[in-house]
């Protein structure tokens, strides 16, 4: 059964041989495959609707647990100053704990002793959609204090690794057992939950969430217009455009280029992204190869184009890998004022992955790059 680790803020590392242009790597929240059913804590459904009249902006309410488990609301708030500082999540839109309680011993109000599975992700508000970034899983033990009438955490214990798992549970009798019986499926639950219980206690008018690479999920009872599937992604480099949530997602802002992915259905991934850099030449030819120093200039051809209002230069390029796989290209060099925005399409074929032609390639990206703006 796979397990989600401590400080776990990347299980999709975006290398800088796929980024490109120097652009930062960032993390992508993680998405198991759930499996199981449900063990320890119980998580229940969440029946409610959104409120009429909800509405969203920015800055959005901080969470706070609105359920009746004990213990549950200070761990909450632990978790996101302890992540919020530790992990550098504070700087995101709102950050969301989702806890399972495994077992609570109860024999001094001086150390009250908490098991289970203790977990956080951040969340940037996109239009109406929470869309995930880094965050933190992790199965660990709190230790409460109850003894001045207030509840006190006085400590939180974090297995980083599964070695270290084992060796937090296994001195306590049957507790390794009850924690490996937590499944994907259990989590993901939890993490439904207090996602669904922060939009509805706030009167929010948050209508999915949405994880990188993947379709957004409804928030129970609510519909996303078409309007707001519709996002326009204002970027650092003085450039925008509007992408269809459902369509793409933002996977990282870096230093010197933004990423996007393509939505990927069930446990298919083609590896599909298009990066956005800014270059300090005026050539746009020159600007390309200046953002993918691995390609010579004898390697492509470019013939003029134009990307929304802009004139560009257009090159493809397919690269054969010593696994038998292709790496296919699409690269603009767009001449906007006295600088170069480029852009690179790319997408993986090998027999495990469907093919996807450059053609394709450039279709699938072609509506989004066709609302390209500079600013």
């Amino acid at each position: 059964m796979k397990k989600r680790m401590a400080f776990v803020l990347s299980l999709l590392l975006l290398s800088l041989s796929v980024l490109g242009c120097g652009a930062k790597e960032t993390a992508a929240p993680a998405t198991d495959t759930p499996d199981g059913d449900v063990n320890g804590s119980a998580v229940e459904d969440v029946a409610e609707e959104p409120a009429e009249n909800a509405s969203v902006s920015l800055p959005l309410p901080a969470y706070k647990y609105t359920g009746d488990e004990e213990y549950l609301a200070e761990i909450s708030d632990y978790l996101i100053d302890y992540f919020g500082k530790e992990a550098g999540l504070d700087d995101l839109d709102v950050l969301i704990p989702y806890s399972i309680i495994v077992q609570t011993d109860e024999n001094s109000e001086d150390d009250i002793v908490v098991y289970g599975s203790f977990n956080i992700d951040g969340y940037t508000l996109r239009n109406t959609t929470l869309c995930s970034g880094p965050g933190a899983r992790s199965y660990g033990i709190f230790h409460i204090s109850k003894a001045d009438g207030n509840v006190t955490i006085t400590d939180g214990q974090f297995s980083q690794t599964y070695y270290d798992m084992q060796d937090m549970f296994s001195p306590i009798d049957g507790m390794l057992d009850k924690i490996n019986a937590l499944s994907d499926e259990d989590i993901e639950k939890a993490r439904v939950q207090s996602i669904e219980e922060y939009v509805t206690s706030n009167n929010l008018g948050i209508t999915q969430w949405q994880d990188f690479g993947r379709a957004p999920e409804a928030i129970a009872g609510a519909t996303t217009s078409d309007e707001d599937e519709m996002y326009t992604f204002k970027s650092n480099f003085d450039y925008e455009i509007t992408y269809d949530l459902r369509k793409i997602t933002l996977s990282s802002i870096g230093e010197e280029g933004d990423m996007f992915g393509r939505v990927e259905s069930g446990d298919f991934y083609s590896g599909t992204f298009m990066v956005i850099c800014t270059s300090a030449y005026s050539d746009p030819e020159k600007a390309v190869y200046e953002n993918n120093t691995d390609i010579s200039p004898k390697d492509l051809e470019f013939t003029d184009t134009t990307i929304g209002s802009y004139p560009a230069k257009r090159a493809e390029w397919t690269e054969k890998t010593d696994d038998g796989s292709e790496m296919r290209y699409v690269f603009y060099g767009i001449d906007v004022k006295e600088t170069v925005i480029t852009v690179k399409l790319s997408t993986t074929h090998s027999e495990k992955v469907p093919e996807m032609s450059i053609e394709e390639l450039d279709e699938f990206f072609a509506d989004t790059l066709a609302t390209f703006k500079y600013n």
